[in-house]
């Protein structure tokens, strides 16, 4: 099965998001905290991630930078 990363500081969305995408038969791994995401994959790249690209601290440009 093909995971799906998802990183938004926004709840709903990251529930809305999880939803349809396990409707659609992917695994979704959510997170609302670009630094957690940021330190469980320093050492891999994931092959899909969606990004919030309006996150306060660290958005996802600045995400996909150090990816």
């Amino acid at each position: 099965m093909f995971t799906v990363y998802l990183v938004d500081d926004d709840p709903g969305v990251l529930k809305s998001l999880s939803r349809l995408l396990h409707a659609k038969g992917y695994d979704v791994k959510p997170y609302s905290s670009p630094q957690v995401f940021l330190e469980e994959h320093d050492e891999t790249i994931p092959g899909c991630a969606i990004l919030d690209v309006s996150m306060p601290d660290l958005d996802g440009l600045e995400i996909q930078d150090v990816l």
